[in-house]
């Protein structure tokens, strides 16, 4: 909730009260957006913080341990054959993907994909649950060198591949959950990490996301280099290493505007995160000829800046704006207040020893820093499948151990 909160501030605050007096103009800003709504704007974002806060407030402050006992369950173990087909899968994708190295694409351009290769990466939201499984497993490691030397090899592996591939395609969302997922996974299973040693890490990604997002508007057009790098990262102020998360700002204003012109979608502007739950649904449903910018308040901001000219990148969206957009005042208020309660209700859980509840909420976890430049429900589709893959598994032990023990 902290790290939500705080990622909610770099979003909202920073291009009102530093960048549009001293850099208007800074990235995305350059296209014309609605200037006249940026003080309700950020009003609105200052509800919403104040909203999520409230819900999430704890009288008796919970205390960390050291690892967390959970309820009895199956082991959790991790099948060759699992493994191996994980691999084979995110190996195809990364094949069918080589062209797009040097590329500046990522998962919250705000653009529709459709076909084989985008359902292969249903194989890397495997790999969060198998990431989840291998660091619970490794719970009885009491450092994080013990940890390296008790995780499945072939899972780390292919960790440190999704990672590299996603780096040098310029996508940084699926890096980023990676190490969001061992983060709070080892903090639950294993031991609280510093929070010293978070605000380096935190303050090194920065720089590194920065970079990445830099740097991807230049790559296939000339060479990278030292010098390259050194004048990318050479900026006037610390917070200019934040700024691919300032800009989605933009889209909030636009989102806010659009509602009081035209009024509210009532919800059909968040369909797309919520049909995106079940493979091929989104493109169902844009086949019986529903606009993918109605479905979408990505696509909406898109849409109304090139006027339904055809585009080839999306300009994206803004969470706060995405629920305004959808219900207004009222709607954020209650939309927030839930959010704040149901992540509260998890941590809780989980640390009474409920195991689904810590699933479903590292789930939710690793999106939480772009989560301020997507839609509200845009994290549903990874918890869902976590989830379900859990219960499958879950269920095939729970069958073979009545089998084993039990003749009817």
């Amino acid at each position: 909730g902290v790290i939500f909160v705080v990622v909610l501030l770099l979003s909202n605050y920073f291009y009102a009260t530093f960048f549009y007096t001293n850099d208007p103009n800074l990235s995305i800003f350059q296209l014309a957006f609605a200037e006249d709504s940026i003080n309700k704007s950020t009003s609105l974002s200052t509800i919403a913080i104040a909203v999520f806060c409230m819900a999430s407030y704890e009288n008796k402050k919970i205390a960390l341990k050291k690892r967390i006992t959970f309820n009895t369950l199956p082991e959790l173990t991790i099948t060759k054959k699992e493994t191996v087909i994980v691999a084979a899968l995110i190996m195809l994708y990364i094949f069918l993907g080589k062209g797009s190295l040097m590329s500046h694409k990522d998962d919250y351009s705000g653009q529709f994909e459709f076909g084989f290769r985008s359902y292969l990466k249903l194989a890397f939201v495997y790999l969060y649950y198998l990431i989840i499984k291998d660091v619970y497993n490794c719970r009885s490691a009491d450092s994080f060198k013990s940890f390296l030397r008790k995780s499945n090899p072939i899972i780390l592996s292919l960790s440190l591949l999704t990672i590299l591939f996603f780096l040098l395609t310029g996508g940084r969302v699926v890096p980023l959950r990676v190490i969001l997922l061992y983060l709070f996974c080892y903090t639950y299973f294993i031991k609280k990490i510093s929070n010293v040693k978070i605000f380096i890490g935190a303050v090194s990604m920065a720089f590194i996301l920065f970079l990445v997002g830099s740097l991807r508007n230049i790559w296939g057009d000339s060479e990278i280099s030292q010098g390259t790098i050194a004048e990318v990262s050479d900026v006037k102020n610390v917070l200019y290493y934040f700024k691919d998360l300032v800009i989605n700002s933009r889209s909030l204003y636009e989102l806010v505007s659009y509602a009081d012109k035209t009024g509210y979608t009532f919800g059909i502007s968040m369909l797309q995160d919520i049909l995106a739950v079940g493979p091929g649904f989104q493109s169902f449903v844009i086949n019986l000829g529903v606009s993918r910018e109605s479905l979408n308040s990505a696509m909406l901001v898109t849409s109304l800046y090139f006027h339904g000219d055809t585009y080839t990148i999306g300009l994206g969206t803004n969470i706060v704006g995405d629920v305004y957009v959808a219900f207004g005042l009222i709607g954020l208020i209650i939309l927030f207040y839930f959010l704040g309660s149901f992540l509260k209700n998890l941590e809780n859980k989980t640390y009474n020893g409920d195991f689904i509840a810590c699933l479903l909420l590292v789930a939710f976890s690793m999106d939480v820093v772009f989560y301020t430049r997507n839609g509200y429900f845009a994290p549903l589709r990874n918890v869902v499948w976590i989830y379900i893959f859990y219960r499958i598994q879950f269920k095939q032990k729970f069958n073979k151990y009545i089998a084993d023990n039990f003749n009817f």
